[in-house]
């Protein structure tokens, strides 16, 4: 048993050749070489926790472009939809102008044809009058 703390730090000194050279697997091997073996599995280690980290990432980019390309399709069938429907105002709206300018040139003839009825019946009442001044009956 180590008793009081400067003793512990002597068995630690002592004991240090005897750790230097530990068996593993039957065979003696240096402590550099266990820690660059322990270094190696801590390194194989954060390399395949980053490996999976990685996959776990790649899996989520591919949901995202899988909605992404549904988006665009959707996208794609909402802007042919919109431009049929402008299509479809746009003539609406052509025969709306044409029905109203057609409208508006009937009704300009109709009043033209009026005035002339007027006009005529105007000049064959002055023609009339005209008529039984001189004595013609």
């Amino acid at each position: 048993m180590v008793s009081g703390r400067e003793s512990y730090f002597e068995y630690r000194r002592k004991n240090q050749c005897n750790r230097a050279k530990i068996a593993v697997g039957g065979h003696i091997m240096d402590e550099k070489y266990i820690e660059r073996l322990v270094a190696n599995e801590q390194s194989t280690k954060s390399a395949h926790k980053r490996i999976d980290e990685a996959e776990t990432r790649i899996d989520e980019l591919e949901k995202t472009y899988a909605i992404m390309q549904k988006m665009d399709y959707r996208m794609g069938r909402v802007e042919d939809s919109v431009e049929k429907i402008s299509q479809k105002l746009d003539s609406n709206y052509q025969e709306l102008v044409a029905t109203k300018t057609q409208n508006t040139s009937e009704k300009s003839k109709k009043w033209d044809k009026l005035i002339d009825y007027l006009f005529y019946t105007i000049i064959g009442a002055v023609i009339m009058l005209a008529l039984t001044k001189i004595g013609l009956n």
